[in-house]
């Protein structure tokens, strides 16, 4: 058996969306986003999709990994609509990793 490297995250069910292409999903609650993200990262979960709407409880846990390989957090507009907080960390993130911003103009 393949073992495990990405879990979605979110507060709502809407997050149930990606079990249907393989990835484990899980409804956290807020206050305790942190304490459980932070014993997926001991059960070796490289990689988060997490809803936008979570990004504050985030900010600690992202800093506090900020300079090692992982884990990766996505923010994606999983419960909300699009607040746009994803789509610029992953634009800037790019341009950090290649010296370019390849996404503008769009």
């Amino acid at each position: 058996m393949e073992e495990r490297k990405i879990v979605a995250v979110a507060t709502t069910e809407k997050v149930f969306l990606f079990n249907s292409i393989g990835i484990e999903a899980l409804i956290i609650e807020e206050e305790k986003l942190e304490k459980e993200i932070e014993k997926l990262i001991l059960e070796g979960i490289e990689i988060f999709l997490v809803s936008e709407n979570l990004d504050l409880q985030l900010s600690d846990l992202r800093e506090k990994y900020a300079d090692k390989a992982y884990p990766v957090f996505l923010l994606l507009p999983i419960d909300f609509p699009t607040s746009g907080k994803g789509t610029r960390k992953i634009e800037k993130d790019v341009e950090m990793a290649i010296g370019v911003n390849i996404f503008k103009g769009e």
